[in-house]
């Protein structure tokens, strides 16, 4: 591995670790309501952070926290709950994800996260933030 690729790889971990330790956290109330204003017009792809992520998570655990990096990545860690599906293998897989559910893609990088969230969007996914 290369010194760019170690650092991708730290720099998800980073990521995962803090909102591993977000998602232990409290109710965040002031996000959840934040949230929950914004969610009732969401007919397209959101920017999310990872408090409105955590609030999202903790009223509704049928959200599908979409980890679109590598399997390789997503063996070194990833968030609880979270399922792995390659951005590489969005299209293919697209079809196994309820295209009604609350979807909360998750990368190393926002390039992934873009792509991962055009391909949902041509599938007809319309509840996806990032």
């Amino acid at each position: 591995m290369n010194k760019k690729t170690i650092g991708k790889i730290i720099a998800g971990l980073l990521a995962a670790v803090m909102l591993w330790t977000i998602f232990g956290g409290s109710a965040l109330s002031a996000e959840a309501g934040a949230l929950q204003g914004r969610e009732a017009d969401t007919n397209a792809i959101a920017y999310i952070t990872a408090a409105e992520a955590v609030a999202m998570l903790q009223r509704d655990p049928n959200v599908v926290l979409l980890d679109v990096r590598t399997a390789a990545e997503f063996s070194l860690g990833h968030l609880q709950g979270a399922r792995c599906v390659p951005v590489s293998e969005l299209r293919a897989q697209a079809r196994a994800l309820d295209r009604d559910a609350r979807v909360v893609v998750y990368a190393d990088s926002d390039a992934e996260c873009a792509e991962a969230c055009a391909i949902l969007a041509e599938r007809g996914f319309r509840r996806v933030w990032r």
